[in-house]
């Protein structure tokens, strides 16, 4: 049972940072492996609300953890680890 348990996990985890994955290459518009102030704002319509940009801009130095300002993929994946 404990087996079962343990690999379970293991497959929740495979499979969340499997979205992870796809929602950073998503973003990643121009595929250098890293996610630019503009890439991370996007270009939906309330990306020139202000506030909008605002708060996205302050997240993405938030988890820019080496102030280079890009989001790498390690980057992104250690955002809730």
């Amino acid at each position: 049972m404990k087996k079962i348990i343990i690999i379970a996990a293991m497959l929740a985890t495979s499979i969340a940072a499997q979205a992870a994955d796809k929602e950073f290459t998503s973003r990643d518009k121009n595929n250098d492996g890293m996610l630019s102030v503009k890439e991370w704002i996007g270009s939906h319509k309330t990306s020139t609300e202000p506030e909008w940009v605002a708060r996205r801009t302050k997240t993405h130095e938030r988890l820019d953890k080496n102030s280079d300002g890009q989001i790498s993929a390690e980057e992104w994946a250690a955002r809730k680890g």
